[in-house]
């Protein structure tokens, strides 16, 4: 359930069109389905696994929000709010050290 709230809170951040600070692969930026593609790409893979940082960079404009909502211990629902360079500080040694791999529960793309 976290998987898919922090997802869903994911998706809502802005995905970049225009004014990247790394210029994205157009294939990664053509459709909303490319950007999700591209983003599992480079956040999912086994510990030891270098992730493409600046890739994922190029997926968002400089302005853009990722927000984790959680539930507590006490069960409460918090959020976390970052930037793309906050988000990859705190995911890029555990990714690093145990791996990580993003499973889609579904995919409903509306447009």
């Amino acid at each position: 359930m976290n998987k898919l709230l922090f997802l869903l809170s994911f998706l809502i951040t802005t995905p970049a069109f225009s004014q990247q600070r790394i210029k994205a692969n157009q294939a990664d930026v053509e459709s909303v389905d490319a950007i999700i593609t591209a983003l599992y790409d480079v956040i999912s893979g086994p510990a030891g696994q270098e992730r493409d940082w600046d890739r994922l960079r190029s997926l968002f404009t400089r302005e853009a929000r990722l927000m984790n909502v959680y539930q507590n211990q006490d069960g409460l629902t918090g959020m976390l709010t970052m930037t793309v360079e906050d988000y990859i500080k705190r995911v890029e040694r555990p990714f690093q050290e145990k791996g990580f791999f993003e499973r889609e529960l579904s995919r409903q793309t509306d447009q």
